[in-house]
């Protein structure tokens, strides 16, 4: 029975420790911010980032790695990133590692749209015995 109460009490003292130890972990916010006319998402490796929706996540612990990968949507280009991720420049991907509260933007822009700007038809000149008038001023404008 003595034997039996030392065990149990030595395991709980393991796991108040263990306990301890981690509500001492320093834990940060890691925050993304999507900007620009166009539209996209970011996600982290983990999941626990999926923005426009989950663009926050408070319990990232000190020294975390983080990756996030951004994605435009079909009418939008990356623009690139800023904050915490300004370094990764317009790469879709930014790798960072977490030790103070992390901002982040991602800025997408929108593709334009509407119609093609109109390119001026160019008129081929051809020689036609019929017309040796105009064929004389082909020949002139290919020189």
């Amino acid at each position: 029975m003595v034997r039996r109460l030392c065990v149990m009490s030595a395991i709980a003292i393991v796991g108040s420790l263990l306990f301890a130890a981690q509500s001492n972990a320093t834990s940060y916010t890691v925050t993304v911010t999507l900007a620009g006319a166009g539209g996209g998402t970011v996600t982290d490796g983990g999941g626990t980032i999926n923005c426009p929706g989950v663009c926050s996540e408070p319990n990232y612990s000190s020294g975390a790695p983080l990756s996030l990968t951004a994605a435009p949507n079909a009418y939008s280009l990356f623009g690139g990133w800023t904050g915490d991720c300004a370094s990764a420049g317009t790469s879709t991907t930014c790798l960072t590692t977490v030790t103070a509260d992390t901002n982040i933007g991602a800025t997408f822009n929108a593709v334009p749209t509407g119609p093609l700007p109109a390119t001026p038809h160019k008129k081929k000149c051809k020689k036609k015995r019929k017309h040796r008038a105009a064929a004389k001023k082909c020949k002139k404008k290919r020189r």
